[in-house]
């Protein structure tokens, strides 16, 4: 069944503000996951998740440019905007994308998507434990799943980071994950520093082809291939 994904995104990042409508070659950040995201199977409907603050009026704005739908809620209890968000779809279940994470592959999304449908799970997730890079961190939750977490708990952290009540209640809840083939666990691919915004600039100017042709194991490949290009004397690599 053909799955809602629900992209959580703010200005209000206190490493890197305004990262996720930052332009990076002419596109927004937030652009290149929504580019990529179109691309899966078993999607059918976006969903910009931000919150009703004012400094996220420029997210709201850009899912309007983008042509995509936007759920606005509070800003730090996210776990209470991403119910509300599926409460107002009627959604027995959402996938959760983090909007730091422009180079998500879809296929990641579209093999949670079919695992959720053909497992009896609360949660599916490929971060428990982690073996993709962040920035490749996809999960499909039950509604009424998140029903029963904001039901249990009002730390403002297992608010704020939605699915974290599940991870430390691991006996309480139906988890399945899936991992990774290869050990790539400790690369990052999200989009939380400045070095990591340079990093993605730098993996753009190497792709050849659009960049939605380019899954995990191909940007993996690309950024070994930067690692290995010489070092010049003010640090920077050749290409």
């Amino acid at each position: 069944m053909p799955q809602t994904v629900f992209i959580q995104a703010r200005t209000s990042s206190r490493r890197l503000p305004n990262k996720v409508v930052t332009s990076i070659q002419g596109r927004p950040l937030l652009g290149y996951l929504i580019e990529r995201l179109q691309q899966c199977r078993l999607v059918h409907r976006l969903v910009i998740t931000t919150s009703v603050e004012p400094e996220d009026d420029a997210v709201a704005a850009l899912a309007k440019d983008l042509s995509v739908c936007v759920f606005r809620g509070s800003l730090d209890d996210v776990a209470g905007r991403m119910l509300a968000a599926a409460q107002a779809y009627s959604l027995a279940s959402f996938v959760r994308i983090s909007g730091d994470s422009p180079l998500m592959d879809a296929e990641l999304v579209d093999r949670a998507i079919d695992l959720f449908e053909s497992v009896d799970a609360d949660l599916v997730t490929n971060t428990f434990p982690r073996s993709f890079p962040k920035g490749m961190s996809v999960e499909v939750i039950g509604t009424s799943v998140l029903e029963r977490v904001l039901g249990a708990t009002d730390d403002p952290q297992d608010l704020e980071h939605v699915t974290r009540y599940i991870y430390a209640h691991p006996d309480d809840f139906r988890i399945q994950n899936f991992s990774c083939d290869q050990a790539i666990d400790g690369l990052q691919l999200s989009v939380d520093t400045p070095a990591d915004l340079e990093q993605f600039s730098r993996v753009l100017g190497l792709m050849t082809k659009p960049h939605t042709e380019y899954k995990l194991e191909d940007v993996v490949a690309l950024l070994g291939r930067e690692s290995d290009a010489p070092v010049l004397s003010d640090g920077t690599r050749t290409r």
